[in-house]
């Protein structure tokens, strides 16, 4: 990576790290950055959020935000690519689009397999409460 416009070639590389390392772990909420929050929520079209915790809320706790974000990262306008429209932060950029196609199908999996891990919950909540009602 290069220097940039705002932030530095080793910045950078942090902020790609940090990334990696979020995803890796599960997107553990501990490994969210201020530097990659800040570096997401400028470059990616991603709406304001009050903070960073609230950033981490809705884009990350939950399977389908987590492939929506995903899915955003990835097919990211074309200018979000290219230096003169990024302050420098291409290469960061497409580092970071690199980390989001490499973990796609394991998210997506794993939204599937919590998504129906949820409704299955739920059915087996709705099941409890509908017995209770016929008992009573």
């Amino acid at each position: 990576m290069k220097d940039g416009t705002f932030l530095t070639a080793k910045e950078k590389t942090s902020i790609a790290k940090d990334f990696a390392r979020f995803v890796e772990s599960n997107f553990d909420p501990r490994y969210f950055t201020r530097a990659l929050y800040s570096h997401l929520s400028l470059n990616f079209g991603f709406i304001a959020h009050y903070n960073l915790s609230g950033f981490v809320a809705a884009r990350f706790a939950d399977p389908e935000g987590r492939r929506r974000t995903f899915e955003s990262i990835i097919d990211a306008p074309r200018w979000s690519f290219y230096d003169y429209s990024t302050s420098g932060n291409a290469d960061l950029n497409t580092e970071i689009r690199n980390i989001a196609v490499q973990f796609r199908d394991g998210v997506n999996l794993n939204a599937k397999e919590e998504e129906k891990a949820l409704i299955r919950a739920e059915i087996k909540a709705l099941q409890n409460k509908l017995r209770t009602l016929e008992g009573a």
